[in-house]
């Protein structure tokens, strides 16, 4: 579930007054900060998503790496 962030990077905010430059009726500051809070938002989900895939990955190699060790008679 995406929540908006109630911050954002300057970056975001550089970003969204970027893509807003080539939409005149929609280049207002409240939209740029919308927008640049979406982005933020957006990016602080990747990165969360990305971090539990990394653990679930790495569970489940060592996961597979203890049963491999089983398998082979190590006691570890």
């Amino acid at each position: 579930m995406t929540s908006r962030a109630k911050s954002y990077d300057p970056r975001c905010y550089e970003l969204a007054a970027l893509f807003l430059s080539d939409e005149p009726d929609l280049n207002t500051e409240a939209a740029r900060i919308t927008l640049a809070s979406e982005i933020q938002s957006r990016i602080e989900d990747e990165i969360e998503f990305m971090r539990s895939t990394l653990a679930a990955a790495k569970g489940e190699s060592i996961h597979l790496d203890t049963k491999t060790a089983l398998d082979n008679g190590d006691s570890r």
